[in-house]
Formats: structure tokens, C-alpha cells, sequence
């Protein structure tokens, strides 16, 4: 049952339902067109042996008009009276009629007797309708003279209809046979075509059959591979977790015994290289907490257990904070840092903690990739949706447009000559943006090579808490 319902989803697909629709169309077509065909060529075979009888037969009656108007001439010798030639006149006149419309009855291309049958018979009726009429040459039509002439030529006209009678039927087996040859030939190219049509058909649902179980087979191995590789992410998420923890505890240690040391709380300890060496573990073993915590906050968020601990936050004093703590840094490294902010954005509802982590990931990484004599800025503004925009700018290395997508992948580090000058795990970027995104926002970078990098979050709307001076410039928002 599983199987059948994933080939029907496969069909819901226009890839693989269109072939196949198309395929069962053109069986169906294949078959109304043999169909349609063999109906046709049987309605063909019958059509012609019928008008060529019906052509016999209405020559027949032509010719029984001529002997008819014969044993007429006969009675007028007899009895040559008016009635007698009248009765004469209306045999003419519906052997004329008979004529006219075997000449509108029949296709002439095919059946050549009834052309010729109106060549023949029509002057010879007209000529003994005009003696019979008029006489000739002064002598009445009962003169014998005139009679003998209707009568030699009705004779005539009856021989010339029976040998075009002959004829005609020699020449309708003659086209009976040729259109007989004819519809053989197009039966057996139609038979090919169908026969070419349906192996064609055939072949596309097989290979439409034959698609969708290698597809299905690539797809059973895809999910197999999927959710080993989820398998394998869960597993290493919780080791990270697990790692970190453990991590943790002996750091602090090392943190809190060299900070004893660093600052000789409990008394001096002898040589000066001591010192140097404490405040040396104080600083490895803070950088080394770092990672742990953005390892273990990674690792809280792809398993979906970090939560957010929102409250009222101070968007200057967050700002500031973060500054104070990279701006040490920035004086070593010849790097000037400006903040600025709109008035009206004072305070968001938000998780303090993340947020801090967020700005502070962004102001890491613009100190560090600029060079001396650059600068790093941050800035708090409306979007135009009326949310908040926080955008940290440097003039930096920058990033390459393809290699944006490969600094937000966790670990991913882009091959630089100055990020290969500093230590880093990869996890900023990412981290950040996961921490942007589980407050409904987003995060957008812009950079370019050797020209700076501009990250920017968006928080929605809903994040401010509104004051009178928010609502003001969220309506000049609005308007602009």
C-alpha cells in the first residue's frame, strides 16, 4: 500500500504524468484512427460496385427509353395521329430527364459512362424531338420519310448506348480493380503506422515504468541516506552538548586559578615569566570558553532546546556594551568604531543574552577582517517595514558574492590571507543568524572584495516597544 501511494505521488508529478498521458493518448488515438479507418475503407470498398450498378441500371433505362420510342415510331406509321406523337414527345422528355441527372449523379473521374451517355444521347434526343416536332424540310413528322429517319436513328443511338454499355463495364472493372489495389496499399501502411504507433507507446510506458522504479529505488536510498545523516547530526549534536558540558567545568577552573595568579591575589609568585604565563592560560582558556559557548549554543539550537529568555531591553546600552567589549581590540588593531541610532528606538522585547551574542559575533568578525586604518560601524534604524534594522559595516577584506552562503554554514571558513591570520571556528555567522531567526527576523549580508561587508538584522515590528516617539517615526516610515 505504501509503494502504490508513492507511485501515485511520482504521477502527481508533470515530469512523469505528462509522458504517461501522453503515451495513453496516443494509444487511444492509434486505436479511433484504426477504427475510424477500417469503417472508412469498407464504406469505400461498397460506395463504388453500388454507383457503377446504379449507372448500369439507369443506362438500361435509357436504352429502354430508345426501344420504347422504336415501337412508338411503329404505332405513328399505323396510326400517325397527334396523341400518338405526343406520347412520343413524353418518352423524349423522360429519357432527357433520366440523362440529366445521371450527369449530376455520378463522379465523371470514375465512372466515364455517364458522361458519355449524355455526349451520345443528348443531341440524338434533341434531333428526333425537333422532327417529330417540325418535321423536315417542309414534310409533316407523320411522313414516312420523317419516320424512317426518327426510326434509323433511334436504332443507331440504342446500338451506340449498348456498346457504351459494354464499355463502361469494362471500364468500372477496371477501376474497381485499380481502387481495389489502391485501398490494399493504404490498408497495409496504415497497419504499419498503427503497428509503428503502438511499439512507440509501448516503449514510453515501459521506460515510464522502468523511471519510476529506479526512481523509486533512488529515493528508498536518498530517505536511507537522509535519515542516517539526521541520525548522525543528532548524534553529534548531542555530543557537542554533552562535550561542552564537560568542557566547561575544568575551564573555569583554568580561567578563575590563572586569574589568581594573573593578579597575584594571594601574594607575589617569585619570577616575572609566572606572571606572563598566567595571564597567558587566562587568555587561552577565555578564548577556548568562547568557543565551547558558541558550540554549545549551536548545538542548543540545530536540536531545537534553546529558548529564549525574552525581557525589556535597552537598545543604546546593548549597543554600547558590545562596543566596550571589542573596543579594545579595535585600538590594537588600528580599527576607529562609530555607533549611531535613531532616537525613537529605545527599547525591545527580546532575549538579552542572544541579542548581546549576535552584535557581539558581528563586531568580532568587522574588527578582525579590517585592516589597519579602517573603520567598523554600527547603526539602529527603521526598516521599511516598519521593524529594526542593526547594521554593522567595515571596510574590510570583504566577501565574495558565491562565498556569502559558505560563511553562514557552520565551520565554513572562506580561504583568505587575512582570515587565515586569526583563529576562528566558522561559528559567528551561523550562530547569529539562527539567534536572529528564533526572534522572527533575518539576517542579510552584503559584501564585496577588498571594498568592506555589511550584515544586517532584522527584528520585526512587533519586537519594539512602543513609545510616542516610535509611533512618530514609524508613520514617517510609512509615508516615505
Amino acid at each position: 500500500m505504501g509503494n502504490f501511494r508513492q507511485i501515485a505521488g511520482m504521477f502527481r508529478s508533470w515530469r512523469v504524468a505528462a509522458p504517461v498521458v501522453l503515451a495513453l493518448a496516443v494509444i487511444i488515438s492509434a486505436t479511433g484512427l484504426a477504427v475510424y479507418t477500417n469503417t472508412t475503407l469498407i464504406g469505400v470498398r461498397k460506395g463504388l460496385p453500388v454507383q457503377v450498378l446504379l449507372q448500369e441500371r439507369d443506362m438500361v433505362v435509357v436504352s429502354q427509353g430508345f426501344t420504347e420510342l422504336l415501337l412508338n415510331t411503329a404505332e405513328i406509321r399505323d396510326n400517325p395521329t397527334p396523341e400518338a406523337i405526343d406520347e412520343a414527345l413524353a418518352l423524349l422528355t423522360s429519357v432527357k430527364v433520366r440523362v440529366a441527372e445521371m450527369r449530376g449523379t455520378y463522379n465523371f473521374d470514375n465512372l466515364v459512362g455517364a458522361s458519355a451517355m449524355h455526349a451520345l444521347v443528348n443531341p440524338a434526343l434533341l434531333d428526333i424531338e425537333r422532327w417529330l416536332t417540325e418535321g423536315l424540310n417542309g414534310l409533316p413528322p407523320t411522313s414516312p420519310i420523317v419516320l424512317d429517319l426518327v426510326d434509323r436513328r433511334a436504332r443507331d443511338t440504342g446500338a451506340s448506348i449498348r456498346d457504351l454499355m459494354n464499355e463502361s463495364l469494362e471500364t468500372a472493372h477496371v477501376l474497381l480493380s485499380a481502387q481495389e489495389r489502391k485501398l490494399d496499399r493504404f490498408r497495409d501502411s496504415m497497419v504499419g503506422l498503427l503497428a509503428l504507433i503502438g511499439v512507440i507507446a509501448v516503449g514510453a510506458i515501459a521506460f515510464i515504468a522502468h523511471y519510476l522504479s529506479e526512481r523509486h529505488k533512488v529515493e528508498t536510498i536518498l530517505r536511507a541516506a537522509k535519515e542516517e545523516a539526521e541520525e548522525a547530526n543528532r548524534a553529534k549534536t548531542l555530543f557537542l552538548a554533552q562535550m561542552s558540558h564537560e568542557l566547561r567545568t575544568p575551564l573555569n577552573a583554568i580561567i578563575g586559578f590563572s586569574e589568581i595568579l594573573k593578579d597575584e591575589m594571594f601574594g607575589k609568585i617569585g619570577a616575572e615569566r609566572y606572571a606572563e604565563y598566567a595571564s597567558d592560560i587566562h587568555q587561552s582558556g577565555a578564548h577556548l570558553l568562547s568557543l565551547i559557548n558558541d558550540l554549545l549554543d549551536l548545538a542548543k539550537v540545530e536540536a531545537g532546546k534553546l529558548e529564549l529568555v525574552e525581557e525589556v531591553v535597552a537598545v543604546a546600552h546593548l549597543m554600547a556594551e558590545t562596543v566596550r567589549l571589542v573596543r579594545d581590540k579595535a585600538d590594537k588593531g588600528g580599527v576607529a568604531i562609530t555607533v549611531e541610532r535613531e532616537p525613537s528606538i529605545e527599547r525591545i522585547f527580546a532575549d538579552r543574552r542572544a541579542l548581546r551574542q549576535v552584535l557581539l559575533n558581528l563586531l568580532s568578525n568587522a574588527v578582525k577582517f579590517t585592516p589597519r586604518g579602517g573603520a567598523v560601524s554600527i547603526s539602529a534604524r527603521y526598516d521599511n517595514a516598519g521593524g529594526i534594522a542593526v547594521a554593522v559595516r567595515d571596510t574590510g577584506i570583504g566577501i565574495a558574492p558565491e562565498d556569502i552562503q559558505t560563511a553562514l554554514t557552520p565551520f565554513g571558513q572562506i580561504e583568505s590571507g587575512w582570515s587565515r591570520r586569526y583563529e576562528g571556528t566558522g561559528l559567528g555567522l551561523p550562530l547569529a543568524k539562527s539567534l536572529v531567526e528564533m526572534h522572527g527576523g533575518t539576517l542579510e549580508i552584503a559584501s564585496e572584495k577588498g571594498v568592506g561587508t555589511l550584515v544586517t538584522i532584522h527584528l520585526p515590528r512587533h519586537r519594539i516597544i512602543a513609545t510616542p516617539e516610535t509611533a512618530e517615526a514609524n508613520q514617517r516610515v510609512a509615508i516615505a
